[in-house]
């Protein structure tokens, strides 16, 4: 079905496979997922933490992950609450 999951090392799924693109980070217990362009959060186990609502997305360093909507930025905490202001205003 052209979706990503997660399986552990005896293959068994621990993720179900429904997201389009999956990225976990370095120590990260949260994973960067992507469904129908918009970018959210998952745990290892694959609850979601913060659902899929940005346009951009990176994955969460030191308890922070930077975040954007198109034309604004700025930084998250894992419960999904913006802990700075916008951090850049791009203008066409």
């Amino acid at each position: 079905n052209d979706k990503f999951g997660c399986i552990n090392r005896q293959g068994d799924i621990v993720i179900e496979p429904k997201w389009d693109w999956i990225l976990q980070g370095h120590n990260n217990q949260q994973l960067l997922v992507e469904k129908d362009s918009l970018y959210g959060f998952i745990d290892k186990k694959g609850k979601i933490l913060i659902e899929p609502k940005f346009k951009d997305a990176m994955i969460f360093y030191e308890r922070l992950a930077a975040v954007g909507n198109g034309n604004k930025y700025g930084f998250i905490n894992i419960k999904g609450d913006t802990v700075t202001s916008t951090i850049t205003t791009l203008s066409s």
